[in-house]
């Protein structure tokens, strides 16, 4: 699996909304998927408290795995250590999940800023097949997943 990452400039270069709004921008310019907008909120205060400079957003399941990071203060004006590249070969018409990590000084905020069940508060899981698994409490939570597939396979 292919993972790519990009580096997003934020405060001060931008607001922390219109940082998200870029990066979904970019996740979306092949094919518009609104689900990614449902985030403006959380991702915004992840962006603003600089969460995401070090723990990346994380979506898979769409093509390649992506993490999105965001470089800010002096280096987000300048430039330096932005990548806002393209990322080629996305494709949100299967299942894919964005993960958020979740607030390290205020656990629980973000996954009370989000109801779409594309959208994860967490660490992602580790393999691939993630996405589509089962999840033991019928999709309701946001907090996590089980790959059911991989228990299976041992």
């Amino acid at each position: 699996m292919t993972t790519l990452a990009r580096r997003f400039a934020a405060v001060p270069a931008r607001t922390s909304s219109d940082t998200w709004r870029a990066m979904a921008d970019h996740l979306t310019a092949s094919s518009p998927d609104d689900d990614l907008l449902d985030a403006t909120n959380a991702a915004a205060i992840l962006i603003a408290d600089e969460v995401t400079a070090t723990t990346p957003v994380v979506l898979i399941g769409a093509g390649p795995r992506v993490h999105l990071y965001t470089v800010h203060g002096q280096d987000a004006t300048s430039g330096h250590n932005v990548n806002e590249a393209a990322i080629p070969n996305l494709v949100f018409s299967g299942d894919w999940m964005l993960y958020l990590p979740d607030h390290p000084y205020e656990p629980g905020l973000i996954d009370s800023l989000v109801s779409n069940p594309r959208i994860c508060i967490g660490d992602p899981p580790t393999t691939a097949a993630a996405p589509s698994s089962q999840r033991i409490d019928g999709g309701k939570s946001r907090v996590g997943a089980i790959d059911l597939g991989a228990l299976e396979a041992r």
